[in-house]
């Protein structure tokens, strides 16, 4: 069957090692409209910090961001869906970050709250300066220390997800066992040194079959790229997945009837689209 919708990852996948778009993943999404196949993004990053990526490629579609939590049109307060954490739980796994000194962040539709001690902020404020070059909006930064003085309660509200900064393998392993604890959440390996924690009815697949649902396609219209744990269902349910050559070795063998796209620095998406799909 003719693929409809095509699907992609941001980093790692559809961005260079630089965050940046290449003029040849440019091309290939502009040729994808042109042949009434429709696109966007499905992200753990929120959509507010996609929509410089989005004006570059004049996407219309609702952005899948945080994990599938969020699904809301571009440079609009318009959501197709939200799901919010449980204040209880944010406010426990925040008070044993902050005892441990961890690196975390907190997205809400509207913000990120991020810790004194968060190196990661510096990656929002480097699209913050991307975003200022062509005047779409910028990421609302706003410091948990300051927030969080005199509150009981350190969930800020509607918090859709919680990122944090997990090292190495007995890091990432802490973060899922203090997850654990909780049984409508979940803790995934969002990059390679980083869990994503949010509601387990919340994954990217879940997101795009969301909004296949509003659009009336089935999964086997879709086609979806990924390299990361986070990508995994949207991956194995799309009618064809394609996974990032430079995904790691043990993860593209999980993936056995995905197609294998070259590196993300070699125009991997580009190339599978004008290969395989267009």
């Amino acid at each position: 069957m003719a693929i409809k919708l095509v699907v992609s990852d941001l980093d790692g996948t559809l961005l260079n090692k630089l965050s940046r778009l290449d003029i040849r993943t440019i091309q290939a999404v502009n040729a994808l409209k042109e042949r009434g196949i429709m696109f966007t993004f499905a992200t753990g990053r929120t959509d507010l910090n996609t929509w410089y990526y989005a004006k570059l490629l004049n996407l219309d579609l609702p952005v899948i961001a945080c994990n599938g939590s969020l699904i809301r049109y571009p440079f609009s307060d318009k959501a197709l869906y939200q799901a919010f954490l449980p204040e209880e739980a944010v406010d426990s796994l925040v008070r044993e970050f902050i005892r441990k000194q961890n690196d975390f962040c907190l997205y809400t539709p509207d913000a990120i709250y991020y810790p004194a001690v968060s190196k990661t902020v510096q990656r929002f404020c480097f699209y913050n300066r991307l975003a200022s070059t062509i005047n779409v909006p910028q990421i609302k930064l706003i410091n948990f220390d300051t927030w969080s003085q005199g509150r009981t309660n350190l969930c800020p509200e509607l918090t859709v997800k919680i990122y944090c900064h997990a090292p190495n393998e007995e890091a990432r392993q802490h973060v899922i066992q203090l997850t654990s604890q909780f049984p409508n959440l979940i803790a995934v390996k969002c990059a390679r040194a980083a869990v994503d924690i949010m509601l387990s009815s919340s994954d990217k697949a879940a997101g795009v079959k969301r909004l296949a649902d509003s659009l009336g396609i089935s999964w086997s219209e879709i086609a979806t790229f990924g390299d990361e744990a986070n990508d995994f269902n949207m991956l194995s349910l799309a009618g064809q997945g394609f996974v990032m050559k430079n995904a790691n070795k043990k993860f593209i063998q999980r993936l056995p009837n995905a197609i294998v796209a070259e590196n993300h620095n070699c125009h991997g998406f580009a190339r599978a689209i004008y290969q395989y799909i267009l």
